[in-house]
């Protein structure tokens, strides 16, 4: 953060958070993404995902591409998140 990247990669980033670490972390992940920076998350945390991603790649349990979509499309599939266990 502090050479001001123009990509963030995150691995889980609300794993572990109290409910205001967690709402700090949304706020701040939202102002980069209307900052232009490009967020690469990877999580399980649908909540997050709903609030700052534009597109969603969902991996299977065999680690393969299950789908992939706007997120709308994706979060809105309870077949599709109940069949990958997100759910």
């Amino acid at each position: 953060m502090v050479i001001n990247p123009d990509v963030l990669l995150l691995d889980e980033p609300t794993n572990g958070l109290d409910p205001r670490s967690r709402k700090w972390l949304y706020k701040m992940l939202s102002d980069l993404k209307n900052e232009g920076k490009t967020l690469v998350i990877s999580t399980h945390d649908l909540d997050l995902a709903r609030s700052i991603s534009d597109r969603i790649v969902v991996m299977n349990e065999s680690h393969s591409i299950e789908s992939l979509g706007k997120s709308n499309e994706i979060l809105d599939n309870s077949i599709l998140l109940e069949n990958v266990n997100l759910i």
